[in-house]
């Protein structure tokens, strides 16, 4: 989820709209989520806990699969609820009732402790598999928080995979990976993550962030020539015909503000979701501008000697990232993510509708 917003996608970020889906009594729930051409894929921010968010009643209709940031894989290889008193029972009855899959993440934030330990490994698998036959969910989002640059954890991430794939498949379930490409080019690669799973969560997002203050961008600028990594290359990199069908394309719903000084050096570096940044921009009254290479919107101002620069997300950027979805035939949007204070703003609503109609998709 997003490295910058309490992330397990580096979130994502994740939500998944599919329609038709899934009864305790489905012969083959599976069939029927990767039976859809366009999936929306929500992402539920760990603040949201098991709360229905008042904007997934509103827009049920336009999500077909949501993943609520709901466990963790501990280092022994355990697998605990992040919020020990959250009770599911509601959020899974709303979600039935209206065709949503669910598909809850486990984060592994410290993976190293249980990927060099074959018993934890086993008993991560034991347990995830458990707890989806257990409490009814329709699959899993495992949310990859190691790069693959490490020898040590690389090829051990890959067995834990395929091991749980078989025994999720073997449910009748299904199998999301998230993952960042980006990773300053330690990034895994689809055709890695492709065979042990049904679909992977290609984040596109967190290019920039405050973790670098002297790369200054959009978090997913489409071109950044001054940088070795954009949105552009990595899509060229990692997306082809024969794998882009498993692919759900990662969307952010947040922006960043930098703030510099008069001499042009980043002070602070926030992110927040765009309608804080909306708020922002009423306030200051700044105008809109629109980046042509990040293809991101951004307004700008000053105030008490500092300047600051805010990049959001608009209809205009929504809609030609889904549009590009559709022309590389991607299975779905993500988007990171849902349940977070303020909520989504109206454009994502509005995009996410013409996506899933096929409006956006039409020659």
């Amino acid at each position: 989820m997003s490295r910058a917003i309490f992330r397990p996608l580096a979130g994502l970020v994740l939500t998944l709209v599919a329609t038709g889906l899934l009864s305790s009594c489905d012969k083959n729930p599976r069939e029927k989520i990767l039976a859809k051409d366009r999936v929306v894929f929500m992402c539920q921010h760990p603040q949201g806990k098991a709360i229905i968010p008042a904007e997934l009643k509103t827009h049920s209709g336009e999500v077909d699969v949501i993943a609520p940031m709901w466990y963790d894989i501990r280092p022994d290889g355990r697998i605990a609820l992040i919020f020990p008193d959250i009770d599911q029972r509601d959020y899974l009855a709303f979600c039935r009732e209206n065709g949503i899959a669910v598909l809850p993440v486990f984060r592994n934030f410290k993976p190293k402790d249980f990927l060099l330990n074959p018993a934890a490994l086993d008993r991560a698998v034991r347990e995830i598999a458990e707890t989806l036959k257990a409490e009814g969910f329709d699959g899993v989002t495992i949310d990859i928080e190691e790069d693959c640059s490490d020898s040590r954890t690389k090829q051990p991430m890959l067995d834990f995979l395929s091991r749980l794939y078989r025994e999720v498949r073997a449910q009748e379930r299904v199998v999301c990976v998230t993952f960042n490409p980006v990773y300053w080019g330690r990034g895994w690669q689809n055709e890695e993550l492709l065979p042990f799973c049904d679909w992977a969560f290609s984040m596109f997002y967190d290019y920039a962030g405050p973790w670098n203050k002297k790369a200054l961008n959009a978090t997913a600028p489409y071109e950044w020539p001054e940088q070795n990594r954009d949105l552009k290359r990595d899509v060229a990199r990692i997306m082809n015909p024969a794998n882009s069908p498993k692919v759900i394309f990662g969307i952010p719903a947040y922006g960043n503000r930098i703030t510099l000084d008069e001499a042009g050096h980043c002070l602070d570096f926030k992110v927040a979701y765009v309608n804080e940044f909306l708020a922002e921009q009423r306030e200051v009254k700044a105008p809109r501008q629109w980046d042509p290479n990040a293809r991101t919107p951004k307004f700008e101002y000053q105030a008490q000697g500092k300047r600051y620069i805010v990049w959001y997300e608009d209809e205009e950027s929504y809609r030609w990232r889904m549009t590009l979805a559709c022309e590389l035939k991607a299975a779905g949007v993500g988007i990171w993510s849902i349940g977070a204070k303020g909520g989504l703003d109206h454009d994502i609503w509005k995009v996410l509708r013409e996506y899933r109609s096929g409006y956006l998709c039409k020659p």
